[in-house]
């Protein structure tokens, strides 16, 4: 997991540094890993994506992974959103995982 400035510094709205997007990106590759997944929280509302979050869905072949703060403990889903449709993706954790 690699975390990121959220350029907006808001708490309903996130934006990934492009630099710092750019930089993970190439470091990633000079290690011979890639991305597979975006995070983020929605802080009041379940973990579901937004209208905000289908638009800005740029990356077709990678699961956004949404939690929610509302809730005790937080839950944890996957997504693929392709061309605005939304498919949840099973989650599974195990024991040993960190």
């Amino acid at each position: 997991m690699v975390p990121m400035e959220n350029t907006f510094h808001s708490p309903v709205r996130y934006e990934m540094n492009p630099k710092e997007q750019f930089q993970v990106q190439k470091d990633l590759r000079r290690e011979g890993l890639e991305i597979w997944g975006i995070y983020h929280s929605h802080p009041a509302t379940p973990p579901y994506p937004s209208e905000t979050d289908v638009r800005l869905a740029f990356y077709p072949d990678l699961v956004y992974l949404l939690t929610s703060l509302a809730t005790e403990p937080p839950p944890l889903r996957g997504y693929r959103i392709r061309n605005g449709v939304i498919d949840e993706i099973p989650l599974k954790v195990s024991a040993g995982d960190p």
